[in-house]
Parts: structure tokens; C-alpha cells; sequence
């Protein structure tokens, strides 16, 4: 059990998986929150049920839910992990520990390294693996980094850093957004090993197309730095 760490569901719609979720990170930690963009189905009453701290918002878009309930985290570490048994809570000391031991800033989980069972099998997974590996290629070009996974949405952060750094991003794009700003602002961004599962319950909230153009549009505005971190880091910190 690690004391010193909240981790975060957000969930739009995930009766199907997030108590079993919850179950699985409560292994791990006491401090679950449970961030609802608005469902419509008992995603709220089971959360509740299982134990976590729900907070509703119902206006929708993962960023916005994000950086909402990052005011409610009083603990030093947060960790994000989604709600559709893609992730595997047992994976938390892992991404913990390194930031724990003061070696790393934000540890995200690399599904190249894990392996994953959403990359692989038809064309839309193609795209999807294709786009992720350009992407991070650029981001490792820009910062210097050597990242394998930059998209990952289970991650865990230095919480100060989390509030403090400018997140702006809405939707999906808040998870680039924040790897690009630690890079720009000096912090330490590493990965570790996690197997991405296939979605167990609901549906993708993703439209390919989309995303990718947001994403696009998000990585040119950090690339060539027109949005800056509001924090770096001090050259003297351990």
C-alpha cells in the first residue's frame, strides 16, 4: 500500500468496468477519485459503491475533467489510469516508485515496451500505432527525450508540477500536452513497462480522424514552442 499517492479515474459511461477498476487500484492505495464527465448509465452509483470519492462535471472532455479534479489531490503523487480495464492497477507501484525514489518528474506506462492488444489487428489500429510512433519521434527530436510512449493515458506525476505547469487542453489532447510541457519545462519523463489490455466494457469516445488533427494542431503549437510551460525546473534539483 502507498500512502502518498491519489490515483484518478475519469469515466464517461463505465458501469461495465469501473468497479472492477476500482477494486484493482484499491490494492494499491487508499485515495481514489473518480472524475464523471456526465454519464448516463449507474457509472456514478457504482463508483460510489465500490468506495471511491466522485466528483461530477458535466461538462464533457477528458482535459477539462483532469485538470478540474487535479484541485481536489492533496497528495503528492496523482496517477491517471482510464476505467475501461485497459490498464492494470497492479501496475501503480511501478509508476510510483521512480518518482518516489526522486528519479523521474512523470512516468508514463509504454505500451511498446508492455505490449498492448488495442494497437494491433485492423486498419483504424494501424493508423492509431502509425500516428503514436510519428508523433513520439517528433517529441524525442524536439526535447531530446527518449520516450517510447508519449499517449499512454496511465501515467503518474509529481501533483505540485501537474497544478501548476498551465494545462490548457480539453479533451484527449491534455496527455501530449502534458508530456510536451514537463519536457519544456525540464522535467524528468521517463517510462516503464505496461500491457495495454483490450477495452472490457462501453465504447471508444475516439473519433480517428479528429483526434489525429487535434493532435497534430497540439504538437505543432508545443514543437515550436508557441505554449509554454508556466514552471521549469530548477537546474540545481535533485
Amino acid at each position: 500500500m502507498i500512502d502518498n499517492i491519489c490515483v484518478v479515474i475519469p469515466t464517461l459511461n463505465e458501469a461495465a468496468t469501473v468497479e472492477q477498476t476500482i477494486d484493482q487500484v484499491r490494492a494499491h492505495c487508499n485515495t481514489i477519485i473518480v472524475i464523471d464527465g456526465g454519464s448516463t448509465d449507474d457509472t456514478v452509483a457504482l463508483s460510489q459503491k465500490a468506495g471511491a470519492d466522485v466528483k461530477v462535471l458535466l461538462e464533457r472532455g477528458k482535459g477539462r475533467a483532469l485538470i478540474h479534479v487535479l484541485q481536489y489531490v492533496d497528495h503528492p503523487i496523482t496517477i491517471f489510469i482510464d476505467a475501461d480495464g485497459s490498464h492494470d492497477g497492479n501496475d501503480i507501484p511501478a509508476l510510483a516508485q521512480p518518482i518516489i525514489d526522486g528519479k523521474a518528474d512523470m512516468v508514463i506506462g509504454s505500451r511498446w515496451a508492455g505490449g498492448s492488444d488495442e494497437l494491433h489487428g485492423d486498419m483504424n489500429k494501424w493508423l492509431r500505432r502509425s500516428g503514436s510512433i510519428v508523433l513520439t519521434t517528433l517529441v524525442n527530436w524536439r526535447f531530446g527525450a527518449h520516450l517510447s510512449d508519449i499517449q499512454n493515458g496511465y501515467r503518474a506525476f509529481r501533483t505540485e508540477i501537474g497544478k501548476n505547469i498551465g494545462l490548457e487542453e480539453i479533451g484527449f489532447t491534455i496527455e501530449q500536452e502534458m508530456v510536451m510541457k514537463f519536457l519544456a519545462g525540464k522535467f524528468r519523463v521517463i517510462n516503464v513497462p505496461s500491457h495495454e489490455y483490450a477495452r472490457q466494457g462501453g465504447t471508444a469516445k475516439l473519433n480517428l480522424g479528429q483526434v489525429w488533427f487535434k493532435f497534430g494542431t497540439v504538437a505543432l503549437r508545443h514543437l515550436f514552442g508557441f505554449a509554454k510551460p508556466k514552471i521549469k525546473r530548477d537546474d540545481n534539483e535533485k
